[in-house]
C-alpha cells in the first residue's frame, strides 16, 4: 500500500526551515509506525509530499494522528510515458467509481510536461463520460491525478490529519494537567504547534484520584506523542493542601492553590530547562479563571504560562475532546471533592493574596517537588483500576454502615439518613478493632476521596466500599428512578 502525505502549513516555511521540519516529520512517522504498526514500511520524503509504503493497513489510522500532516491518500503510482497513456490508465482505474454518478476529474501537475493540467483532465473525463455525468461544481465523487515529474499518483479519497507543526519543531514545555477535559485539550493544542509536552500532575487525593488522571494522560500520549518520550512528574500535594486549608480562608483556596501549582511547575521547568508551562484555563469558566484572578495566579511565577483555551467556551472544549479521543476518559476523571468554598473570590486583590500566603511555608513546595515521582508515560502500567471498580457500588448494601466523609456544607445541602458523619482522617481510628465481617460504605461528594479511603481500609483488612460517583452520583441515580 502506497500512501501520499500532504504537508499543509509546512509549505509556508522558508527552504531551510521546511527541510528541517519535514526531516523531523519523517523521523516522527518512523517512530509512530515502529511503535504501533505491524510489518515493514518505508518513508520517502520529497519537497512537496512524503510517500509511505505500508504493509499494515492499521498504519493509516496512525498516520492521521501525526502532527505536521494535513491529509493523506492511498494512491496508485504509475510511470508517465505520455498524456494519452496516462489518461487510458486513469480511466481504467476510475471507471468503477464514476459509473452512474456525477463526477469531476481533478489534476495537479508539477514539473515540465508537454501538456497542461486541463488537457489531461479533459482527456480522462472524455474517456469516462459515457459511464456517468461530468459535474465540476457538485460532483458525487472526485477522482484525482497528481503528476510529479515522471510519475503520476491516482486516488479517489483523502483522510484528514491534524496539520500543525511536527512535534519537535518547537521547544519542549510542561503541561499542568488534572486529566480533565480542559487540560488535555490545551496540551493537545500545544502539541499541534510542535511542542513536545511533559506533564505535571499534582495529586490532591489518593490512588483513585491519581489513577483516573493517569489513564487519560497515557491515552493522549499513546495516540499523539510520536517522536519523543514524554515524562510525567507526580507531586504529592496533600501536605500543601492541608496547610492551605489550615492557614487560608476558604474563599481564597482556589486562587492560592493554583499559585502553588505554578510554583511547583516553575521548579520543574527550571530543572528540565523548559521555557513555559501549559494550563487549561478558559476565561470566566470558574471563579479562579476570571481575568483578575488569572492575573493574580500568573504573578506567582516568572515562567511563561501558555493558555491556549482562553477564548473557548465549554462546549467547544468538549467537542474538541471528542475529536482527539480524550472525552470518555476525561469524563471519568474523579473530581477532587475536598476543596469546596461556598463564596469563592472572583476578584482577588494583591493585598488579599499577600495576607493569605503570609503563613505558608514555601519550602514545602520545594520538598514535595524534590520527592516527586518521575515516570515514562509510554511505559506506565495502571494496575489499580480493577481494584477500585470492584469496591464501588451504586447503593449501600443492606446492613452496611454508611460513613459520610463530606464537608459540612455538602452534608447540609443533602443529608444522608442514618449515616455517621466522620472526617476522612478519622475513619481508620473509628474502625479499629471492627470484625472483618462488618461492611462499611464511604460517601464523599464526587466519589474520589471515598474510593481512596476505601482502598486504604481494604489494605488494612477491613470490608470497605465506596459509593460510585459519590453523593452527587447517588442523587442523580435517585432522581432518574421512576416515581
Amino acid at each position: 500500500m502506497r500512501v501520499m502525505l500532504r504537508y499543509g502549513e509546512l509549505t509556508l516555511k522558508s527552504r531551510p526551515v521546511r527541510n528541517a521540519f519535514t526531516a523531523r516529520l519523517a523521523s516522527n512517522i518512523r517512530d509512530a509506525l515502529s511503535r504501533q504498526a505491524n510489518g515493514m514500511f518505508h518513508v520517502e520524503r520529497e519537497w512537496s509530499r512524503t510517500y509511505i509504503e505500508l504493509e499494515d493497513p492499521q498504519g493509516l489510522d496512525i498516520l492521521t494522528r501525526i502532527f505536521g500532516i494535513s491529509s493523506l491518500s492511498v494512491v496508485e503510482t504509475v510511470a508517465l510515458d505520455s498524456k494519452d497513456q496516462l489518461a487510458d490508465i486513469a480511466a481504467e482505474r476510475f471507471a468503477p467509481f464514476v459509473a452512474g454518478r456525477r463526477f469531476a476529474v481533478r489534476v495537479r501537475r508539477t514539473g515540465v510536461h508537454p501538456f497542461r493540467s486541463q488537457d489531461l483532465a479533459g482527456a480522462i473525463g472524455g474517456r469516462l463520460v459515457h459511464l456517468g455525468k461530468v459535474d465540476l461544481t457538485h460532483p458525487e465523487i472526485e477522482v484525482h491525478v497528481e503528476v510529479r515529474n515522471e510519475q503520476a499518483s491516482l486516488f479517489t479519497e483523502s483522510s484528514a490529519a491534524p496539520g500543525g507543526m511536527p512535534l519537535g519543531a518547537e521547544h519542549p514545555v510542561l503541561a499542568l494537567v488534572s486529566g480533565g477535559f480542559d487540560s488535555m485539550v490545551a496540551t493537545w493544542r500545544m502539541m499541534k504547534r510542535g511542542c513536545p509536552v511533559h506533564f505535571l500532575f499534582c495529586t490532591l487525593g489518593g490512588k483513585a484520584h491519581e489513577l483516573s488522571a493517569l489513564r487519560v494522560i497515557k491515552h493522549l500520549c499513546d495516540r499523539w506523542s510520536y517522536g519523543y518520550e514524554p515524562k510525567l512528574h507526580i507531586v504529592d500535594f496533600a501536605p500543601i493542601l492541608e496547610e492551605l486549608q489550615r492557614e487560608v480562608r476558604p474563599e481564597m483556596w482556589s486562587v492560592i492553590l493554583k499559585r502553588q501549582f505554578l510554583r511547583a511547575g516553575e521548579r520543574i521547568c527550571r530543572r528540565r530547562h523548559l521555557p513555559a508551562m501549559i494550563t487549561g484555563d478558559a476565561v470566566g469558566q470558574v471563579s479562579s479563571q476570571t481575568i483578575i484572578n488569572l492575573s493574580m495566579i500568573q504573578s506567582a511565577t516568572s515562567c511563561l504560562v501558555l493558555r491556549p483555551l482562553l477564548g473557548m467556551d465549554k462546549n467547544e472544549i468538549l467537542a474538541e475532546a471528542r475529536r482527539i479521543g480524550t472525552f470518555d476518559l476525561s469524563s471519568r476523571v474523579r473530581e477532587y471533592c475536598g476543596l469546596t468554598a461556598r463564596h469563592a473570590r472572583t476578584r482577588a486583590r494583591q493585598e488579599e493574596v499577600t495576607a493569605a500566603e503570609a503563613h505558608l511555608d514555601f519550602t514545602l513546595v520545594d520538598r514535595q517537588v524534590d520527592a516527586a515521582r518521575v515516570l515514562d508515560v509510554l511505559d506506565m502500567t495502571l494496575e489499580l483500576e480493577d481494584q477500585i471498580s470492584s469496591l464501588e457500588v451504586d447503593v449501600p448494601p443492606s446492613g452496611a454502615e454508611i460513613l459520610d466523609i463530606r464537608l459540612p456544607a455538602e452534608i447540609e445541602a443533602w443529608e444522608i439518613h442514618g449515616a455517621r458523619i466522620i472526617g476522612p482522617g478519622e475513619v481508620l481510628a473509628y474502625l479499629g478493632g471492627q470484625p472483618a465481617w462488618r461492611e462499611f460504605v464511604l460517601v464523599c461528594e464526587n466519589g474520589n476521596v471515598s474510593a481512596d479511603v476505601a482502598v486504604e481500609l481494604r489494605e488494612q483488612g477491613l470490608n470497605a466500599l465506596s459509593i460510585r460517583g459519590g453523593a452527587a452520583g447517588w442523587r442523580r441515580r435517585l432522581r432518574a428512578e421512576p416515581q
